[in-house]
């Protein structure tokens, strides 16, 4: 497997050191570090398991954007958005929610992660979508590698993979039918890396497009299209999405709120029960 690892603050050796760790965790959250190390988990066994056919990002940057992505996986079977967890302990996710049980109540959680994956799927969807690549779907996946993790569902609505199954999904991808040949693979690692498509390039794809080398830059007024923050800080409400996102794109985004037709005035009646003229 390819490994393409943007970590910020990581040296050359792929160490971390403690001053860097801490301007990490002050830019990025308190729990930025812990959640390098569950992503580096993640990348060591996906590594052991798939061919050079794959690549994975680790913390890559879109070009001409904010959006941070923690690890996205490309390879013949499609692309999957990985949103690699640290917490420990008992999870439920139900549907789109994610929380704990205090006793039979369900109590969500400060960070919805299944929302989170959803949205960072849904993002780079239509970053992809804007550069001309369609015809296929961005899978979100919530992972865990510590198996001092344990999720419950109940119709999730992602792919749930605790530390004990990463193998096995691993194997899946290796066994699943090809979506992508080699050369798609290596045109969607050009356009995450450099965001210029081949196909957007063609006079057909440009139309499509709109100019798609230009589609990510800010907008007047200061607030880009593309943009994502993947803090925690971030998402103190639960359930909360990034705001600039479902501003930018309020009729695309998962669980978007839709305006409330306007209800009818009531006509008045006199004292006899007739409707005033």
């Amino acid at each position: 497997m390819k490994h393409i690892d943007k970590t910020p603050y990581r040296s050359e050796s792929g160490e971390i050191n403690i001053i860097n760790r801490a301007q990490g965790m002050l830019k990025y959250g308190m729990s930025w570090y812990n959640r390098i190390k569950v992503q580096d988990a993640i990348a060591g066994i996906l590594g052991r398991q798939l061919g050079g056919q794959f690549i994975l990002f680790q913390n890559i940057t879109l070009p001409e954007t904010d959006i941070d992505l923690p690890l996205v996986l490309v390879g013949p079977p499609g692309v999957y958005l990985i949103n690699a967890l640290h917490e420990r302990g008992v999870y439920m996710a139900r549907e789109d929610e994610w929380g704990t049980l205090t006793g039979e109540t369900f109590v969500p959680a400060r960070i919805n992660q299944v929302k989170r994956a959803m949205t960072m799927s849904k993002v780079l969807q239509v970053y992809f979508d804007r550069l001309g690549q369609k015809g296929f779907q961005v899978e979100p996946i919530v992972m865990s590698a510590d198996p001092g993790l344990h999720i419950d569902s109940t119709r999730p609505a992602v792919r749930l993979v605790m530390s004990d199954a990463i193998d096995r999904f691993a194997l899946s991808l290796i066994q699943a039918r090809p979506a992508f040949d080699m050369n798609m693979v290596a045109e969607l690692e050009r356009v995450i890396l450099t965001g210029k498509s081949r196909q957007a390039a063609s006079p057909t794809g440009a139309q499509e497009s709109a100019q798609a080398g230009a589609v990510f830059l800010p907008q007047e007024g200061g607030s880009g299209e593309l943009e994502f923050a993947f803090s925690d800080e971030t998402e103190a409400a639960p359930g909360a999405e990034s705001p600039s996102v479902v501003a930018a794109f309020p009729e695309e985004m998962p669980g978007a709120a839709r305006p409330k037709k306007a209800k009818k005035p009531k006509r008045k009646k006199n004292q006899i029960g007739r409707a005033h003229v």
